[in-house]
């Protein structure tokens, strides 16, 4: 049984296409998808932690 791209869940598959752009490196992309699963795991869900959201980019005039 041959596996491919395509036969990987859709969250993988854009994270893959992240580090192959070089927009996020392997680890920074297993830590968010092992934070994915623990709040699929968890019992009502487990909100985003706004701490580890990326911070806005500055404004620009």
């Amino acid at each position: 049984m041959s596996s491919t791209i395509e036969d990987l869940p859709p969250e993988i598959r854009d994270r893959k296409s992240m580090i192959e752009d070089g927009v996020i490196d392997e680890m920074e992309a297993l830590e968010e998808l092992a934070d994915d699963e623990e709040r699929a795991e968890a019992p009502g869900g487990i909100p985003k932690d706004p701490a580890d959201q990326a911070e806005p980019a500055p404004e620009t005039l």
